[in-house]
Formats: C-alpha cells, sequence, structure tokens
C-alpha cells in the first residue's frame, strides 16, 4: 500500500497524469508542426532564391552572347540599308565558342552568312516563312525589339539558340523595316555555365523548360536529372521577349520520421529549441541579404551588374527628360580578352577584370556610376556638369586603362580597352538609341585599334 501511495504522489492521479501528458503531447505536436512548416517556408525561400539565381545567370549568359545583334545592326542602319564589310565585323562579333553565327535578312530572307563554311543551307532561308524557329521571328518584327528563338533545329543541321533583331532604316522620312540579323547559338553548349549539377550536389532536381510555340508542348531545355519533380517551385523568367521556366524541387521527400524525432528530442531542452530558432532567423535574413545583393551586384568585381546598371540609366534619361539635363553613357569592352585567357590563364584574365573594375571606381568616384554587363564588357554613365567635362573624364579613364597588368605570377602584358560614347540627347533620347550607338561607337574604335595597332 506504501508503494501505491508513492507513485500517487509521484505521478499525480491518473487523470492528472493523463491530461497532462495529452495536453503536453497536442503542445509538443503543436510546436514540432509549427516548426517544421517554419523549415518548409525556408527551404522554399531557398529553392525561390536558387530559381532566382539560376534564372539570373541563364539570362545574363544568353543576353552578353545575343546583344552581339544590336551592332550588326548598328552596321546596317549606318550604312543605310546597304550591307558594308560585313564579314570583317562579323569576325569580330564572334568572340565566344558559343556563337556559331552571325546572318543578316533583307526583308526576311537570309543574304549573308558569317562563317559561310557549313552553313550555306541557312542562305536563302525566309525567316518570316513557315518552319522552327520563325515565329520568334515575326515576333520580333511585330514588337520591334530583340527576340530570342530555340532550342530548335537549324536547316543546316544540329539544335541552336537565335537572336532576331528586326532592323529600321529611313525611307522617305519613316522608318521602314528593312529586314532581321541574328545571332546563331551552339545548343546546349552556350548553356554550359549554367551548370545545374551543383543544385544535384546540394539534394535538388532542376528543369528549365518552355512551351515550344511550335508545337504547343513543354520543351526541357536543360535539366539536372530526369527524376519526376513532386511539388517544385517554378519561377517565370523573361529572355529577350521569350518566356522560359524554371522548376525547382528536394529530391528527397519534405518530412523523414527521423526529423519529426529531432524536433521531439530539441523540445527536450528550451535553450535549444531558442537557439535553432535564432538560427533559422538569421540564415533567413542573410539568405535575404544575399539575393539582395547578388540580384544587383557582380560577384568577381563587385561592380553593380546589368539589372541595376540599365535599371539607374531609365532612371536618368526620364529626370533628364523632365529637367533638360545631359550625361554620356560609355561601352567599354577589354581589347585581346580571349588571348589573355588562352595565353596567361583565366585566373589572369579575372586580374584584368578586376584591375579595370578598380580602376573605373578610382576614376568616377561615387558620383558617377559604372557596372559589368557581362564578360569583359562594362558600362558607365558619366553625370558632369556639361558633355565637355563627362567626355574630358572618359578621356582621363581611357589613358588610365592603358597601364599595362602585372598578374600575381608577376608577369607584365598589355590589358587595354576601347570605349564607345553616347552622349543623351544628342546621340539618343532612350536606352535603346544610347546603347546602340555606343556600342557601335566601341567596335568602331576597336576595328581602328586593329587596323592600327600601338
Amino acid at each position: 500500500m506504501s508503494e501505491l501511495v508513492d507513485r500517487r504522489r509521484f505521478f499525480g492521479s491518473p487523470r492528472v497524469f493523463v491530461a497532462t501528458f495529452c495536453l503536453v503531447a497536442l503542445a509538443s505536436l503543436a510546436l514540432i508542426c509549427g516548426i517544421e512548416n517554419y523549415r518548409k517556408d525556408l527551404e522554399r525561400k531557398r529553392m525561390e532564391y536558387l530559381a532566382f539565381s539560376k534564372s539570373h545567370t541563364i539570362s545574363e549568359t544568353i543576353i552578353s552572347l545575343l546583344y552581339k545583334a544590336e551592332a550588326l545592326a548598328a552596321l546596317v542602319v549606318q550604312g543605310d540599308g546597304k550591307i558594308e564589310e560585313f564579314e570583317r565585323v562579323a569576325a569580330i562579333l564572334i568572340t565566344d565558342p558559343a556563337i556559331r553565327n552571325i546572318l543578316l535578312a533583307p526583308g526576311g530572307v537570309v543574304s549573308h552568312v558569317y562563317p559561310l563554311k557549313n552553313n550555306e543551307e541557312a542562305v536563302g532561308f525566309n525567316l518570316l516563312g513557315e518552319g522552327q524557329g520563325n515565329r520568334e521571328a515575326i515576333s520580333a518584327k511585330q514588337t520591334g525589339r530583340l527576340t530570342l528563338g530555340g532550342p530548335f533545329e537549324t536547316v543546316q543541321g544540329g539544335q541552336a539558340l537565335v537572336g532576331r533583331l528586326p532592323v529600321y532604316v529611313h525611307r522617305g522620312g519613316e522608318q521602314a523595316f528593312w529586314g532581321l540579323v541574328s545571332v546563331t547559338l551552339r545548343y546546349p553548349e552556350a548553356l554550359k555555365s549554367v551548370y545545374l549539377e551543383d543544385l544535384y550536389n546540394q539534394g535538388y532536381s532542376c528543369k528549365i523548360w518552355r512551351v515550344n510555340p511550335d508545337t504547343g508542348l513543354r520543351q526541357i531545355i536543360l535539366q539536372s536529372d530526369d527524376e519526376p519533380l513532386h511539388k517544385p517551385v517554378e519561377k517565370t523568367f523573361d529572355i529577350l521577349n521569350a518566356h522560359w521556366m524554371i522548376s525547382i524541387a528536394p529530391r528527397d521527400v519534405w518530412y523523414t520520421r527521423y526529423i519529426a524525432l529531432f524536433y521531439l528530442a530539441g523540445l527536450l531542452c528550451c535553450s535549444l529549441t531558442a537557439a535553432v530558432l535564432a538560427r533559422n532567423y538569421c540564415e533567413t535574413k542573410r539568405m535575404k541579404a544575399m539575393m539582395e545583393h547578388m540580384a544587383m551586384f557582380d560577384s568577381l568585381t563587385g561592380l553593380p551588374n546589368r539589372r541595376y546598371f540599365f535599371e539607374r540609366l531609365r532612371e536618368e534619361i526620364d529626370q533628364c527628360t523632365a529637367r533638360g539635363g545631359s550625361f554620356v553613357l560609355g561601352y567599354l569592352d577589354l581589347d585581346d580578352f580571349k588571348y589573355i585567357n588562352d595565353t596567361y590563364g583565366h585566373g589572369s584574365g579575372d586580374q584584368a577584370l578586376i584591375r579595370t573594375a578598380a580602376c573605373l571606381r578610382r576614376c568616377l568616384g561615387d558620383a558617377h556610376l559604372a557596372a559589368r554587363i557581362g564578360g569583359d564588357e562594362f558600362v558607365v554613365m558619366v553625370k558632369g556638369e556639361s558633355p565637355e567635362a563627362s567626355q574630358a573624364l572618359l578621356d582621363e579613364l581611357e589613358k588610365a586603362l592603358r597601364e599595362p597588368l602585372i598578374d600575381d605570377n608577376g608577369r607584365r602584358f598589355a590589358c587595354s580597352a576601347s570605349l564607345g560614347r553616347a552622349v543623351f540627347p544628342t546621340d539618343g533620347t532612350t536606352e535603346e538609341e544610347l546603347t546602340a550607338h555606343a556600342d557601335a561607337s566601341m567596335y568602331r574604335k576597336k576595328q581602328r585599334c586593329r587596323a592600327h595597332p600601338r
């Protein structure tokens, strides 16, 4: 009897014991569900971040290659529709092995292709007629914008991604459609830098896909593996008037018995629970800050990226249009950057990019804006008291960029750059006009440097 009394004194009455057990069990279950939902939200935010990061990488990769079409269009416009020195300019534009060819299509019919070898079948092809990829060409003509097409089978064989850009010239005081210029990218080689394997190694499956406008069916562009996705995070992103989708999902199930047991054990120690919550809260803030920074800045040079710069450019155009101001847009491209990479290694190439970014910061200071928009291409926006003062500052910048580079191995080599310029509003009043003018100016300077090397 005394043993039974001792047990009741320790446990209390059976009803209280059962009630307390049930209440604690319910509270524990509610807290576990809350923590697990919180973990699920964190996991979903992480996947959203990964989807954003990969889509941003894809956009930058494709845009940096296809914007070569702008320079080709500028060549046609400057020639008033006449095609001169096409092969020489095209040879300069094809600086990346991912570019398969560049072509001109007056009236939509291909007349010039570079390189012609292995692309003879493309000559005479009507980009505005029937065929795979032609819907994108028609869309480019209708919208007047550079439009991404593909991947699809080309007439000369193999799959490719293409950028179609409509060109308009002055005819009778009006802008008349001249035709299309196009840059063709090797597929899937052009997307090698996207590297979905890192997501697979982190425990995620990823697929990049689109709805094929020719068939209306889902077309896989890239994928980390062949496994089906379970409740994926999906994000639509636009690349040059084309709509692509990225889907990311964990390779394993959301919940496991071991994780639930781990949380249940953690409930026995309040300090451990508080530590887990604090860590998750800080991780969320860190990931948010990282997402915001990576969305606007280049990881190698620390400069703003394409997205940040062109948002600021549009704001500056609107402000100058309203108050009558002026500024100078500069396009900067390193000379012989491929030669530096091939001869001295990619480490020296990265040092050249970092040195260029440091030179831009030193010469421009905080009053002006510089950004890296992809590869070895940079842009600057100089807001001086007058266009002459801005031009003088850019002259000083060009001089500073001619200084030779000494890499970490003590090797000294030339690392110059070609800088094209466009003055608002003299050379254009829109983002497209200014960038096209500055880009064309840069390539003309690059041609002169190659024709008359120092």
